[in-house]
Order: C-alpha cells, then structure tokens, then sequence
C-alpha cells in the first residue's frame, strides 16, 4: 500500500497558492533532500465543483511540514483511492518552481 495525505480546499486559489509555494520550495536547494529521498515527491490535485483535494506523497508532505509549520492538516489515503480524473502537478526527479496561475491552468486539464 502506497500512503498519500490528502488536504482538502475549499477554494481553488488556495489551492493552487498551496502547490505553487510547495513547488518553489522543492525546486529550491532546500528541496534537493526531498528529492533525494526514498519515496519519489508527487504532488496530485483533483478539482470539482465545490473543492480541490489535493495529495502528497511521504516526501511531498514531509516538505510541507517543513516548510510551512505545522503543516497542512492531512487524511491519509491509499495512492489506489486517488481519483483517476486528477492530475499531476509536481513530480520528481525534477521538479520546476511553479506560479499560482501555472497551476491554476493544470487544474483545467483536470
């Protein structure tokens, strides 16, 4: 069983504002040890009507935890309980510092 954390948003601004940070982060020097670690750093996001659920691999969330204390509040999820519909935003080996409006335009391919 691969474990993801879920966190939920009920806007998708923040959402996006959310995964564009994280990215930065990632993309960052300090990012390199998440990187590098031993579960790859995944990023997902489902977007419907009234929210955006958003799921972080082991790396990806111990980066959000990090950076951001003391962390977004998560659900652990099972990566085969992950909506087929979502989409990757950030995925390792490399990974591209991104703006709120970049991801806001790959929630439309959702």
């Amino acid at each position: 069983m691969t474990v993801f954390h879920s966190v939920e948003y009920g806007d998708a601004v923040e959402a996006a504002s959310f995964i564009a940070a994280l990215s930065r982060v990632l993309a960052s020097p300090a990012g390199e040890r998440y990187l590098a670690a031993a579960s790859p750093v995944e990023v997902l996001a489902n977007v419907s009507a009234d929210h955006v659920s958003v799921y972080l691999s082991d790396s990806a969330a111990a980066a959000a935890s990090d950076a951001f204390p003391p962390g977004p509040h998560t659900t652990d999820i099972d990566r085969a309980e992950i909506p087929a519909s979502s989409v990757a935003i950030v995925a390792s080996p490399r990974v591209t510092a991104l703006k709120r409006d970049d991801v806001i335009w790959r929630f439309c391919d959702t």
